[in-house]
């Protein structure tokens, strides 16, 4: 039994690193399109320096700083395109509307098939005509 257990975790151990780094790297694509298409420009990393700064910097991730008076937002990632991609305020409110889009169109309809069911129910649930029970 204990070899059977030994050969399986040999097995999938492996499987499931590969099929989490695969899902990692196809996150990381799906933000790249996402961000180029808000108005990030793609910085190779195609000098020593530029990769020890990239690698320097917060992986998979939105940061903001301030560069000659301005805010200006970067996503690094070191080991997809090993690039840096780098937006102004306007290219960054254009990534929220594009990322928050489907989350707003989701509980929108959430709310409303929420609405459709409070209303079969407002004349006999109680608690829509006098609270809930418990306050």
């Amino acid at each position: 039994m204990r070899s059977w257990l030994k050969c399986f975790g040999i097995v999938t151990v492996p499987l499931v690193i590969a099929s989490c780094a695969a899902m990692q790297q196809r996150q990381a694509r799906q933000m790249e399109a996402i961000l180029a298409e808000a108005g990030f420009q793609r910085k190779p990393a195609d000098t020593a320096d530029k990769v020890a700064h990239l690698s320097g910097l917060k992986p998979d991730q939105v940061v903001s700083f301030v560069k000659e008076g301005k805010r200006v937002y970067a996503y690094a990632d070191p080991t997809g395109c090993h690039c840096l991609l780098v937006g102004d305020e306007q290219a960054y409110q254009r990534y929220h509307q594009l990322v928050d889009a489907p989350q707003i169109a989701q509980d929108q309809e959430m709310a409303a098939r929420e609405d459709e069911d409070g209303a079969e129910d407002a004349g006999t649930d109680w608690e829509y005509a006098n609270g809930p029970l418990w306050w």
